[in-house]
Formats: C-alpha cells, sequence, structure tokens
C-alpha cells in the first residue's frame, strides 16, 4: 500500500484472493480499479475500496490525524491486562454526540507511553454510528517513527475483546515491511484533478514543499510536484 500523509488518497496492489492482479485506489475520495491486463483506469463505485483503503490510511496514520482534533479531554487512568493506562478523549467540534464527526478514547500505555488502544465511535458519514476497538502492537522504527506493524480490531470495548487477539479479531493487519518515501510517486495521482482557485479556502504548506488544499466544501487535496510552481504562485497571492 502506498499513501499520501494526511489525505485520502492511496492503492494497493492485490497479491493473491480473487482480485489477484488488481489494483486499487482512492485519489482524493474517489475510487477507481485497474484491471490485471488492461491497465486503463476506470472510476468505480465500489464500497468495498471506498471503505477499506481510507480505513487502513485512516487507522494507520491515527497517532497523527488525532492531533488535529478540536475537542480533547482526559477521562482518567485505567487497567487492562495488567497494564496502566491514561485515557483521552478526542473529537471534533463537540463533545456531544453528532452525525457529522467520530469520536475516539485513547489509551496511552504508562509503561511505554504509546497510543496501544483506541475505541472508536464512527459517526461521520454514516447512516447509524458503528464501534470497534483497534490494538496497536509490535511498534518498530522506521525512519525514526515508530510505526505498529500489527494492527488488530474488534467489534467491542477493549475489556469485552476476547483473547488471544489473534484469534478473535473482526480485522487484523499485519505489516511486512514499511518505509517513508522522501517524495510522493505519480503513480498515487493517476488521473490531474482540475481545481477552481476560487473554491479554494484553506492553503497549507505540506511535506517535501508540497502543499494541501482545503476547498469550500470541505474536501481537502495534496498538490503534486508538477503543479507546485504555480501552487507557490498563488500561495503567495493568498
Amino acid at each position: 500500500m502506498i499513501s499520501a500523509l494526511g489525505s485520502f488518497t492511496s492503492r494497493i496492489d492485490l497479491l493473491d484472493g480473487p482480485a489477484v492482479g488488481e489494483v486499487w485506489g482512492i485519489q482524493s475520495w474517489r475510487a477507481y480499479k485497474i484491471e490485471p491486463g488492461d491497465r486503463k483506469l476506470k472510476w468505480v463505485s465500489d464500497p468495498a475500496i471506498e471503505f477499506y483503503l481510507p480505513t487502513l490510511q485512516y487507522f494507520a496514520e491515527l497517532p497523527f490525524r488525532i492531533l488535529s482534533a478540536t475537542h480533547v479531554a482526559y477521562a482518567g487512568e485505567t487497567g487492562y491486562r495488567g497494564r496502566r493506562y491514561d485515557v483521552v478523549f478526542a473529537t471534533w467540534r463537540a463533545f456531544a454526540p453528532n452525525s457529522k464527526y467520530d469520536q475516539y478514547q485513547v489509551w496511552i500505555s504508562r509503561d511505554s507511553g504509546l497510543m496501544e488502544i483506541v475505541h472508536y465511535t464512527r459517526r461521520e458519514g454514516a447512516p447509524s454510528f458503528a464501534a470497534g476497538t483497534m490494538f496497536y502492537e509490535d511498534f518498530r522504527p522506521v525512519a525514526s517513527i515508530l510505526i505498529p506493524f500489527k494492527q488488530t480490531v474488534t467489534a467491542t470495548r477493549p475489556e469485552q475483546s476476547r483473547h488471544p487477539l489473534d484469534e478473535n479479531f473482526f480485522h487484523q493487519l499485519r505489516l511486512q515491511s514499511a518505509r517513508l518515501l522522501e517524495k510522493e510517486p505519480e503513480s498515487l495521482y493517476p488521473v490531474p484533478t482540475i481545481v477552481n482557485v476560487d473554491r479554494i479556502r484553506e492553503l497549507h504548506r505540506w511535506f517535501h514543499g508540497d502543499f494541501r488544499l482545503k476547498l469550500e466544501d470541505g474536501q481537502e487535496l495534496t498538490v503534486s510536484r508538477r503543479y507546485r510552481a504555480n501552487l507557490s504562485d498563488l500561495a503567495g497571492r493568498l
């Protein structure tokens, strides 16, 4: 899986299973598929791509994305399987439950200082809420950043999750390797996105000299390298 940090742009190459050889991707939330042997991109409405790719990317980046939460509160200390945790509640815009923003209980280990457990309630864009727990394990350093190589989801609260997790999970992701690229590959942006500059609400400098755009409808885009010079001129006028 390759993804653009902080965005909802990613792609995966399927190496086994019934869809082996296919490429699944999302570019700024829009799903596409490339069939084996065809190599021609097709925009699709595919619930699997539209759910799994953004979800995988979001939870992998959650330790960084959660920093943008506008409402944060200390929820106390708790114990779990012989370890002590500080629990922090995080959400956006309002503490009260609402249909626009997800809510998270972040469990930070007092031993490691790491975010090891997250209980989430998904509400954003969903007709009804869904809840579950993500367990982060097997942290390894990648370019001085600790990455959890094992991520396990259960459909219950942490204290209700059955162990061993390897036999009682809803979803589980195991990384074989991970690395941070100095530049985003062009393959992440197979189709150029045309943006009306009048729709740009916010403009932020991003990693490696790139920019992040936030449009008036809330959509966020990463500007690829080929358009960076033009956007630098625009940034000087905003």
